[in-house]
């Protein structure tokens, strides 16, 4: 969701540039996006993260480098690592079109409070404009929305991100069912975006298919280093998410954590989930900025 962008000391550090210094330029001058890695280890630490994990996070957001933007130290060049301050990737999944949406954004530490992350948003949403795009989405944590609101994006709900733990002995896991459409006696209760399905590694990916108080229950659901994520979930309108949910938790290992993310926060069944005993991993809201041609 993105580390506190111009969060921060407003003294100047030894080094750091003066508010007009930075220069922005598009992540398409930078030989590979990948290489942004370690920027983004230096702008949101290194935390326990996967070999890859990077160029995966690119992958499966549908990041463009030319909508993205990279901020670079005054006399720097696009392809020195040392020279990058700051960046706003943007993805853009056809699933969302005409919008796009942030993938990160972020100012290392000592760079921020100048008004940087403002301007990389600013530059990224010209880009986004310039290509046609009608909106720009960002979503961030509940602590952000704030800031991202004071930079011209509006709230479209609040989010939560529901943290359980598997149940199973013996797991019921089954190969990843082709990704479909909902059925008429279907309802989509959690949904992420189906590019980040497409970019799941084969490996990583499985399914749960089950029935609940006989109902059937399809889950699309990906391994996330000790994680199982519901990327997906169809359930009969009768079912309510909490029994949906926890029908899941007896499919999955048991003491796994289960994530389903991105849950509306202001929804009742997510307010009754969370009622029941699974834990709000993380709060946030999904934001949007209109883009007038």
């Amino acid at each position: 969701m993105g580390a506190p962008p111009d969060a921060g000391p407003r003294t100047r550090g030894a080094g750091a540039p003066q508010r007009d210094e930075a220069r922005i330029v598009g992540v398409d001058a930078l030989e590979d996006p990948a290489e942004l890695e370690g920027l983004a280890l230096r702008i949101f630490g290194d935390g326990d993260r996967p070999p890859g994990w990077f160029a995966r996070k690119l992958r499966r957001e549908g990041v463009d480098p030319a909508l993205s933007v990279v901020a670079l130290r005054p006399g720097s060049e696009p392809r020195d690592p040392n020279g990058w301050l700051g960046y706003v990737l943007v993805g853009t999944p056809p699933s969302l079109h005409p919008a796009a949406r942030t993938s990160g954004t972020g100012v290392v530490p000592w760079a921020r409070g100048r008004g940087l992350a403002s301007r990389l948003l600013d530059a990224a949403a010209q880009r986004c404009r310039d290509a046609g795009l009608r909106r720009l989405q960002l979503l961030a944590r509940a602590e952000l929305v704030p800031f991202y609101r004071e930079r011209g994006f509006a709230s479209l709900r609040a989010t939560v991100t529901a943290l359980g733990f598997g149940e199973a002995t013996h797991p019921r896991l089954v190969a990843a069912p082709p990704w479909r459409s909902p059925r008429a006696a279907e309802r989509e209760r959690v949904a992420w975006l189906p590019e980040a399905w497409a970019g799941t590694e084969a490996h990583a990916r499985h399914g749960c298919v089950t029935t609940e108080d006989d109902a059937a229950l399809t889950a699309w659901i990906s391994r996330e280093g000790s994680a199982w994520l519901v990327q997906r979930l169809l359930a009969p309108p009768e079912l309510s998410l909490l029994a949906a949910a926890d029908a899941l938790r007896r499919c999955l290992p048991a003491g796994a954590p289960v994530l389903l993310p991105l849950l509306d926060a202001d929804d009742p069944p997510t307010r009754a989930l969370l009622e029941a005993g699974w834990a709000a991993a993380q709060r946030g809201a999904l934001l949007e900025r209109t883009l007038a041609p």
